[in-house]
């Protein structure tokens, strides 16, 4: 299994039909069958970013929770 970081746009595009990405970022999803690796700051940067509508905030919290993506934790001694 391969490891791909991910950042926000992405994540945002695949949550947001109204996103000029969106068709794009779905097409990946659906073919990406490896491990998508992300940090707090991005899953807090996509939730502020979803905060248009509480379903779409709801759906992206529950694809994390369902391990749609892995999120890597960063400790202070790697921010330095």
């Amino acid at each position: 299994m391969k490891n791909a970081i991910i950042d926000t746009g992405p994540i945002v595009a695949l949550f947001d039909k109204d996103d000029k990405f969106h068709k794009n970022a779905i097409t990946f999803f659906k073919s990406f069958h490896d491990r998508l690796i992300t940090t707090w700051p991005v899953i807090t940067e996509v939730s502020y970013m979803l905060n248009f509508n509480i379903d779409v905030q709801c759906a992206f919290f529950e694809w994390v929770r369902l391990h749609g993506i892995s999120i890597y934790e960063i400790s202070p001694n790697q921010v330095q």
